[in-house]
């Protein structure tokens, strides 16, 4: 990066060999560890990053394989979810923006993510089309809006200098969920069945806003700066 950008430290040549060091692939884990709250944070938001990667993953599949809707309806909704999950990442950073803190929006989105999933877990060729679109546009604007929020929060929590290794280290981290999710739950899919198998991930989102409550009672947050 030019110089400006990055006056704080000493600039040091990209080399690929660096990507297979021991130490580079410890480095996420352990500056995850080392700030204070950031671990509890990073695992709420991958338990809701679970039910993110589960929807958009299998949302056409999921339409098309089990409820019988035509593959061009199924992707003209998916396209809707998609611009919704845009308009609601804007949304919620702004009313955080409002706020003054992502953490209160963050604890709203983790049971509204929950939902979505049962949501679609629900939803058939036998709607309506308004129907369709009103809970496509729910799912899209409430599944995939927490990561802003997530980031701007491992931001406010990283020390002085630390915010692109913090940032760094949480998305390496968040997406394993990307990673491992979708093949688990295609398996699952096949296993117990599709609308069951978005019930259960639905859970995770769950367990997310139960770590964020716990951190609330610890005093987690008040104690980070």
């Amino acid at each position: 990066m030019p110089r400006r950008f990055n006056e704080g430290r000493a600039l040091k040549p990209f080399e690929m060999t660096a990507l297979a060091r021991r130490d580079v692939l410890a480095r996420p884990a352990r500056v995850v560890a080392s700030i204070h709250g950031l671990r509890s944070l990073a695992f709420a938001s991958w338990c809701v990053a679970c039910v993110h990667s589960t929807v958009t993953s299998f949302f056409v599949i999921y339409l098309v394989a089990t409820r019988s809707l035509p593959i061009v309806k199924a992707a003209t909704l998916f396209a809707v979810l998609q611009i919704s999950a845009v308009l609601g990442r804007i949304a919620f950073g702004a009313i955080a923006d409002r706020i003054g803190s992502p953490l209160p929006v963050l604890k709203l989105v983790a049971p509204l993510a929950s939902l979505a999933a049962v949501l679609l877990s629900f939803m058939t060729a036998a709607w309506s089309p308004l129907e369709l679109t009103l809970a496509t546009i729910y799912i899209g604007a409430t599944v995939g809006t927490f990561n802003g929020l997530y980031l701007a929060e491992v931001a406010r929590l990283a020390p002085t200098g630390e915010v692109g290794d913090a940032t760094a280290s949480v998305a390496v981290f968040l997406f394993t969920a990307y990673l491992f999710a979708p093949p688990l739950v295609g398996l699952a899919f096949v296993g117990i069945g599709a609308a069951l198998t978005l019930r259960i991930v639905a859970l995770f989102a769950l367990v997310g806003l139960a770590v964020f409550l716990w951190r609330d009672r610890a005093g987690v947050d008040a104690l980070a700066k």
